[in-house]
């Protein structure tokens, strides 16, 4: 399963204004808080524009997710 996350990354690569677009109704809102912080954590690379680094607003990732008990 995976989450579609929509997020705002910064010239620096630094992850801002975190949203879960798709999360299911029987998700807690305490998970969904934990995978923002984790989302939140992770340093992006940041997109270059006309040779310039500049800041992503409403970028789409896809977050995956293994349910508990299941390894990949």
């Amino acid at each position: 399963m995976s989450l579609d996350i929509s997020m705002t990354v910064t010239n620096s690569g630094v992850v801002r204004y975190v949203e879960v677009l798709n999360a299911p109704e029987d998700m807690s809102k305490d998970d969904l808080e934990l995978i923002k912080r984790r989302v939140r954590g992770i340093m992006f690379r940041p997109a270059v524009k006309e040779g310039e680094v500049v800041t992503t607003e409403d970028f789409i990732w896809q977050y995956a997710i293994v349910p508990q008990g299941l390894t990949s």
